[in-house]
């Protein structure tokens, strides 16, 4: 994510770092918006006696930095903690606060494997697909725990095929999306299989996909007529945005 340049009062020589996001924050009206914004990437640790130091010392807040070590003794700290942060850096009018905490405890109320997705889902949109793929693997590995419903893990599985194909990890893609498809047979996660079979491995990995998936003619056709664009010089249709859309994001991902 970089850095936030948000400063009503004066920005600080050493910001304080967000390492799971890759973000450096130079004011308390940075940290506000960085809470309020991406409530799903705020992680529990950050309330704790490193970010109390640097609101007192570099942003000249020993007011907020005392009332915060207070609250870390407090059994729902996180939420105290994030809302004290909030009220404190008078960034936000008390109406927008108030719809704020409402998001903090929804958030907090729900079960473990929807934070981490709507926390890889946020990555996905920021173009984070390693920290992205990082917490949709993590649902994986908690699978069956929370009796997790069959679109849940559907769109765990298409999702992860997305992030890997974004990376140009194409052999990978082709595995989630092909899960994906096995719990929900549809035309976006066929044409997912078969679009990535045809990248992966070329015309002979497309018809097998094709006649593993039993694709109806009509499909097959569709499909093609797209995939026949990734053969021209300028990729066109949708199809040729998806692919732009692939290389573009490896690059940004990768910096390659």
């Amino acid at each position: 994510m970089g850095n936030y340049l948000l400063c009503n009062t004066f920005a600080t020589k050493t910001p304080y770092r967000i390492d799971n996001v890759q973000l450096n924050l130079y004011s308390i009206e940075e940290l506000c918006y960085f809470i309020a914004n991406y409530i799903p990437l705020v992680q529990e640790d950050l309330i704790g006696s490193s970010l109390a130091g640097w609101i007192e010392k570099e942003c000249g807040r020993p007011d907020i930095a005392s009332e915060l070590d207070a609250v870390m003794e407090d059994e729902d700290k996180f939420a105290a903690g994030l809302k004290l942060i909030l009220r404190s850096g008078h960034y936000y009018t008390q109406i927008q606060l108030e719809k704020i905490f409402e998001k903090i405890d929804e958030q907090i109320a729900l079960p473990v494997i929807e934070k981490l997705k709507l926390r890889a889902d946020l990555f996905m949109k920021q173009k984070k697909y390693r920290q992205a793929i990082k917490n949709y693997e993590e649902i994986l590995e908690t699978r069956g725990l929370y009796n997790e419903s069959e679109d849940f893990r559907y769109k765990v599985y298409y999702d992860l095929g997305c992030g890997y194909a974004k990376l140009l990890r194409l052999s990978k893609a082709r595995s989630f999306f092909s899960k994906a498809c096995e719990l929900h047979s549809c035309a976006e996660s066929r044409k997912a299989c078969l679009v990535a079979a045809y990248l992966d491995g070329g015309a002979k990995a497309f018809e097998e996909e094709a006649k593993r998936l039993n694709v109806s003619d009509g499909e097959r056709s569709t499909v093609i007529l797209e995939l026949d664009a990734v053969q021209a010089p300028e990729l066109t249709g949708d199809l040729g945005e998806l692919v732009r859309g692939w290389v573009r994001n490896y690059h940004e991902s990768t910096g390659l």
